[in-house]
């Protein structure tokens, strides 16, 4: 995959900052407020901007779909009227299973190192119980 142009990268950079105080100070919905933009990617073209985010445990995913998916028209919006661009990415709000991915590796981890000394001290007893029978 080609490396982004610094264009990209700033304008991306712009969105990320933008988005998340709009998110932040300027959507009444509660299910929106809470959300954390983690990056934003814009195309070489600069005409669509990816927009990953997270949100909080116990809020729901299809709802907080159907919140962007509300408040989607409004946001691009107020982004015009707070960038200077010609022309506004259209913006796709994707879930950023990042974190998620990252919190089961961290669990595979423990789960192989428990297993690994529990392993290591079976061998131990299992040498000794060989050196008592002799």
């Amino acid at each position: 995959m080609a490396k982004p142009s610094k264009r990209s990268r700033q304008i991306a950079d712009l969105i990320h900052m933008q988005m998340a105080f709009l998110l932040k100070k300027e959507v009444s919905d509660p299910r929106l407020n809470q959300l954390s933009i983690t990056s934003v990617r814009v195309s070489p073209d600069l005409a669509n901007a990816d927009i990953y985010f997270t949100f909080p445990q116990g809020t729901h995913l299809e709802e907080v779909k159907k919140a962007l998916a509300k408040a989607l028209g409004y946001l691009r919006h107020r982004l015009a009227e707070r960038v200077e661009l010609r022309y506004v990415p259209r913006l796709n709000f994707l879930y950023d299973k990042s974190l998620e991915q990252g919190s089961k590796i961290s669990a595979l981890i423990e789960y192989a190192l428990s297993e690994d000394d529990r392993i290591k001290k079976q061998s131990t007893t299992d040498d000794d119980s060989e050196k008592n029978k002799t």
